[in-house]
């Protein structure tokens, strides 16, 4: 079981991560060409920041995005291509789930409330 300080410790990186998607998707939707790949970009940089506020609630404080992947990622999609750099950040997306079930599992009381934010994402 997980002690409270290591779980806010825990929701303090969530944050800053779901605040890094956002910043990251927003920049890469001012970059796009298309305008359907705008709106798609823009729509997942509303999601993440309703996300990094689901972790705001939790934890009371309000943290920084990494400024380094914030910037690092435009300039992936500038150089290889904006698909590519969606991949490339989707991927380091793919371990943090991990993390999310770990400490739904040591900290059941949670779950319901990630389960709701999960379902709000699908409609």
């Amino acid at each position: 079981m997980k002690t409270t300080l290591q779980a806010h410790s825990e929701f303090l990186k969530f944050q800053r991560n779901e605040l890094t998607g956002h910043y990251v998707y927003l920049r890469l939707a001012n970059a796009a060409k298309r305008p359907h790949n705008q709106r798609v970009l823009m729509r997942l940089a509303e999601m993440e920041y309703a996300h990094a506020e689901f972790w705001m609630r939790h934890t009371s404080e309000k943290a920084l995005p990494h400024t380094y992947a914030v910037y690092w990622y435009p300039f992936i999609a500038k150089v290889f291509g904006i698909t590519f750099a969606i991949r490339m950040f989707e991927r380091r997306i793919a371990g943090e789930i991990q993390r999310y079930h770990a400490l739904v599992a040591a900290l059941p009381d949670i779950a319901p409330e990630i389960g709701r934010a999960s379902c709000r994402e699908r409609v």
